[in-house]
């Protein structure tokens, strides 16, 4: 036969009473480590911001969109361009990343490398269409410096749209013009042939048979 046994509310503050130190050590201790973590352990900011690709502008019956790839290959060029050695080179003497690492002679293959962990693109949620966002993360210590290197970093792949864009669309507009000069060649092809048709066929051109008709 067993007992049951039940515990109220003073039989907890009376355990509680007693062994004290089991809460207490416990809970100074992690407070502690917490404390000495937050000191010691070196704290990272996150910056980031959307960047909005909007679609050509011009009616597409006249001329087909000069950027017809979806989002997510426009921003795979776009990062093959913004993410070269050069321009993460130049970034990072523009806006002093790394210069302690620098200034100890770490290969800048290394530096370029860490560089690009630090650097976040996210393109879910967007559509493969011509109009859609992508976002743009950087981690950085400090958060001021991380959010001015995330904005220049913004502006690397707003300039790499541009140039895309100024690149296609000359492009279109060297195809349109070479299109335009063979539809004048052909034109000037067939009012010659016409010509020596008229020329060869004298008096027989159907607009003369009512002055033939008069003639006779």
């Amino acid at each position: 036969m067993s007992e049951d046994k039940t515990f109220n509310l003073e039989d907890l503050l009376d355990v509680v009473q007693k062994k004290w130190y089991w809460i207490t050590i416990p809970f100074f201790f992690f407070m502690l480590l917490g404390a000495w973590l937050y000191v010691v352990l070196p704290r990272e900011y996150e910056a980031s911001t959307a960047i909005l690709i909007q679609p050509q502008e011009i009616p597409s019956e006249y001329v087909v969109a000069t950027v017809r790839s979806g989002l997510e290959d426009r921003v795979r060029s776009m990062t093959q361009e913004v993410m070269s050695r050069s321009n993460l080179e130049s970034v990072m003497t523009e806006m002093d990343i790394y210069t302690e690492e620098r200034a100890r002679g770490v290969p800048m293959e290394i530096l370029v490398e860490a560089m690009r962990r630090r650097i976040t693109l996210d393109v879910s949620g967007s559509s493969r269409s011509n109009m859609g966002s992508f976002t743009l993360s950087f981690k950085g210590r400090d958060p001021q410096h991380t959010a001015d290197v995330t904005n220049r970093l913004a502006s690397l792949f707003i300039e790499s749209n541009l140039k895309a864009r100024a690149r296609q669309a000359t492009e279109t507009t060297e195809f349109l013009e070479k299109q335009l000069a063979d539809l004048k060649a052909l034109l000037e092809d067939y009012e010659r042939k016409l010509q020596v048709f008229r020329n060869v066929h004298m008096g027989q051109l159907p607009e003369q048979l009512q002055s033939n008709t008069a003639m006779l």
